[in-house]
């Protein structure tokens, strides 16, 4: 079955609207304008639906203070094990598409493994969380994509 993703996306955000605001902390590291721009423009996405967004610079401004304030956290950083439990408020959600190696070389992500078996959170697991995800909209944008055009 083929979905219109611009009215999906649309559908999700009135549907968002209508449930109680949460606050969003976003972990970005660096300072490049491409993901300036980006992120920037996701915070505005965010606020749209009512999720009030807090974009935090990593290592400059990162706290456990200001993780446990958050309901829902995005991290991308690439270092393992940054965000632990004493930084996370019970029924926090964590997204974690940070990508690193740890000292044994196995792939691990921004988040300490033992979060992975914590009731009280919900943390995407690396490997295999939003890497999915993120496989199934390139995918999408493929289908999409008119192929008779010139590109």
């Amino acid at each position: 079955m083929r979905i219109d993703v611009k009215e999906y996306v649309k559908e999700q955000k009135d549907y968002l609207k209508t449930t109680c605001p949460k606050k969003l902390l976003i972990i970005q590291v660096g300072n490049n304008a491409a993901s300036n721009k980006y992120v920037q423009g996701k915070i505005k996405d965010c606020e749209e639906v009512g999720y009030r967004a807090t974009l935090v610079k990593y290592p400059e401004q990162i706290s456990a203070l200001m993780t446990q304030l958050a309901d829902i956290i995005v991290t991308c950083t690439g270092h393992p094990r940054l965000i632990t439990k004493n930084m996370l408020c019970e029924g926090a959600i964590v997204i974690d598409a940070g990508i690193a190696f740890d000292e044994n070389n196995k792939m691990c992500g921004d988040c300490d493994p033992a979060l992975y078996d914590d009731k009280d959170v919900f943390v995407t697991t690396v490997p295999g969380g939003v890497g999915l995800l993120t496989r199934v909209a390139l995918l999408q944008n493929l289908n999409d994509t008119d192929w008779s055009s010139n590109i």
